[in-house]
């Protein structure tokens, strides 16, 4: 179903999330070495030198990077979508919803009218049964007084 496809979504971003993340953190430890940690806070920093080509590892886990950075994109746009999809199913099941209710409500009402009609025709049609007995009657004393 669709609220379960989103739950799907939604972890597989978060999971895309924590690989970002730890790319990242795998990226920055690249850049600053091993030493980076070794190094005492209080020393000064040591004259800028140039930038080293990037290793191997670094272009990998940058290439990483930007790959689960544009599978994060492309979830994201599918669970957005997902949102969208489930919201207009919504609206139209409320709409729906709200037709069939509308239809039972008449069906209701309309139900009512034809009882009272048959009910109507039911005494009328018993009246025209005594009616048609009193003619006959009558017809019969007519014919026994001739």
């Amino acid at each position: 179903s669709l609220s379960k496809r989103i739950l799907e979504l939604e972890r597989a971003a978060m999971e895309l999330t924590g690989r970002l993340e730890a790319a990242q953190a795998g990226a920055a430890a690249a850049r600053n070495g091993p030493d980076a940690s070794a190094q005492p806070a209080e020393s000064a920093p040591e004259p800028a030198a140039p930038a080293p080509a990037p290793a191997a590892a670094d272009v990998d886990v940058v290439g990483q990077l930007e790959a689960a950075q544009a599978e994060a994109a492309r979830l994201q746009v599918a669970l957005e979508n997902a949102v969208t999809a489930k919201a207009a199913v919504e609206e139209r099941l409320a709409a729906v919803t709200a037709e069939a209710s509308d239809a039972a409500a008449c069906m209701g009402a309309e139900s009512a009218n034809l009882h009272a009609r048959v009910e109507e025709l039911s005494t009328s049609a018993s009246a025209a049964a005594a009616r048609v007995q009193q003619l006959e009657a009558a017809l019969a004393s007519v014919s026994a007084a001739t």
